[in-house]
């Protein structure tokens, strides 16, 4: 396998550009409710990185683009994910996302998940997103004081049982506790670490406690 995967490697792009590929990577993404699934799993495969599911994962209008190497997305088991755009540059970055974790996005109104420059995307399980939703994990430029980069890039940890609402940003650094539930149009970028809240706003806040919620 090992000797296939070095044959092949150096001949990827240039199969990659020739008309009967994109005929066949397009009738592929039909049969396969629009994913570039097949494709971004050899890719993987021929680069280094890791792209797993779980059992019962249902994928809808979902796009991986994965560069470097080392990379991993794991989407656990019974998720459903639609409309997810999965970026990743440069290597070592990671995207696990929980158990019966459902995205409710569609092919234009993507939801996306952009763990760059070695970080991290943490999602729990039974989590709900909807779309438009973007999380970071980099500022992608630098900002220097005295030398010194002093944006760094920084992990991003959603717990259990989180429901984020449409067109919520999710910057580098932030971490929510388990059931939190994010109003609409929010900026994250800070731990919140009380269950059982409301936060928006931007920057978010609490703005209710004691609830609870289901889908």
């Amino acid at each position: 396998m090992k000797r296939i995967k070095q044959a092949v490697r150096p001949y990827y792009r240039a199969i990659k550009a020739t008309f009967i590929y994109c005929i066949v990577n397009y009738v592929l993404n039909l049969f396969l409710r629009h994913n570039n699934l097949l494709v971004a799993l050899l890719k993987s495969w021929l680069t280094g990185n890791k792209l797993v599911l779980g059992k019962n994962v249902v994928l809808r209008y979902c796009r991986f683009n994965i560069h470097g190497s080392g990379n991993v997305v794991n989407i656990g088991n019974d998720c459903k994910l639609s409309g997810v755009s999965v970026y990743m540059n440069s290597g070592k970055n990671k995207l696990i996302i929980g158990q019966n974790t459902i995205v409710n996005a569609s092919k234009r109104q993507r939801t996306l998940f952009n763990p760059c420059n070695g970080a991290e995307i943490i999602i729990g399980e039974r989590c709900l997103f909807s779309n438009n939703i973007e999380v970071h994990t980099t500022d992608y430029h630098k900002i220097v004081s005295a030398g010194q980069r002093v944006n760094l890039p920084n992990n991003v940890k959603i717990g259990n049982h989180c429901w984020v609402g449409l067109q919520c940003l999710i910057l580098k650094g932030t971490i929510l506790a388990d059931d939190v539930v994010v109003g609409a149009k929010s900026l994250i970028n800070k731990k919140i670490e009380e269950s059982n809240v409301i936060i928006a706003g931007n920057p978010v806040r609490i703005v209710k406690k004691d609830i609870s919620w289901d889908f």
